[in-house]
């Protein structure tokens, strides 16, 4: 009895270790078949993804994580020598999976960041061509054909699912474009402030003109001559969207006709002018038929204004004597048309 009992005790201590070991081999087969399922549903999900995705990378791993996954599958099959492997061979499976379904998302968003920016460069481009139709440049017009023909290229990569590629060069489009874009919108604003201060400093030249015509000064002339050659230089420049070069010129021309005005408006060439126009009227004034009554009366105003023209010289009144002497001037050259009128 006492060998019996020895006997089941022996029995009973080596069969817990072994029913221990064959419960701890149960679960790990239980975990790795858990794991092995995991990654069969990951690549399922991955796969649905990545074919609709069309993306080359995402393909590729999405291949790889699958023959790493038959790879663990064999391996588990093997038997439990296998297993540390099986499971090894599934957990990278799994991250190849995961990699193949990030580029395929990553794809699918890029895919739609390269329409817009495609389609954003198109209504761009469209507006920077109005832009240069409405003011032309050839150095703009250059990069503008460049500009289209990268556009047309991103557009060819895109249609044949080179997303990446077509992207980088959208980009690029993007860019350049929006370059163009900066400078045609300041081309407009230099043109039409050019156009501003141009038809300000036509007025400024016509009433310059009609002062140095009244004035005897050589020099005034010749500041006169150079002034209007250096307005049309700036037309010229201006014609050629040099705005820049065109707007100093103006500035050039601006200096010159101040310079010959103030040839004219200095005390001595007023004096000269008020002089020539009162000998000019005298000898006027002895053509004039005492019963013509338009031409005395004419006559009368013009003396009038050079009384006038003489107090604000005397007074030094510059601004007032050249308005005097300017309305004399006008006055005569009515008294001059009324006397070359044919007598009836």
């Amino acid at each position: 009895m006492r060998k019996l009992v020895i006997s089941l005790v022996l029995l009973l201590m080596i069969s817990l270790p072994q029913y221990s070991v064959f419960s701890q081999q149960q679960g790990q087969i239980d975990k790795l078949d858990a794991e092995l399922e995991r990654t069969d549903e990951i690549i399922e999900r991955a796969r649905e993804i990545v074919l609709s995705s069309k993306s080359s990378i995402a393909r590729l791993a999405l291949e790889q994580g699958s023959r790493l996954q038959e790879n663990a599958w064999s391996n588990y099959h093997k038997g439990s020598g296998y297993y540390r492997y099986s499971l090894d061979l599934t957990l990278q499976a799994r991250k190849k999976a995961q990699d193949a379904f990030n580029a395929a998302r990553l794809t699918t968003q890029n895919e739609s960041v390269v329409l817009r920016k495609l389609e954003r460069a198109e209504e761009l481009l469209d507006r920077v061509h109005q832009a240069l139709i409405d003011n032309p440049n050839n150095s703009l017009a250059g990069v503008y054909r460049s500009a289209r023909d990268n556009l047309d290229k991103a557009w060819e990569l895109y249609r044949s699912n080179y997303i990446q590629g077509a992207l980088k060069l959208a980009d690029q489009v993007e860019r350049t474009l929006q370059k163009l874009k900066d400078l045609t919108n300041q081309m407009a604003i230099n043109s039409k402030n050019y156009r501003h201060r141009m038809e300000m400093l036509r007025g400024t030249i016509e009433r310059a003109a009609d002062l140095v015509n009244e004035c005897d000064s050589e020099n005034a002339r010749k500041l006169m001559e150079q002034a209007r050659e250096k307005f049309q230089l700036a037309e010229s420049m201006a014609s050629e969207n040099r705005y820049k070069a065109a707007l100093k010129t103006l500035q050039l021309t601006r200096e010159l006709t101040s310079r010959a005005t103030s040839l004219c408006q200095d005390m001595g060439a007023l004096e000269n002018r008020y002089q020539r126009l009162k000998e000019q009227t005298d000898r006027l004034a002895e053509q004039i038929d005492p019963g013509n009554e338009v031409a005395n009366r004419l006559l009368t105003q013009i003396r009038k204004q050079l009384e006038l023209a003489r107090k604000n010289l005397n007074e030094n009144n510059n601004k007032a004597a050249i308005a005097a002497l300017k309305a004399a001037q006008l006055t005569f050259n009515r008294l001059k048309k009324e006397l070359e009128k044919p007598s009836l």
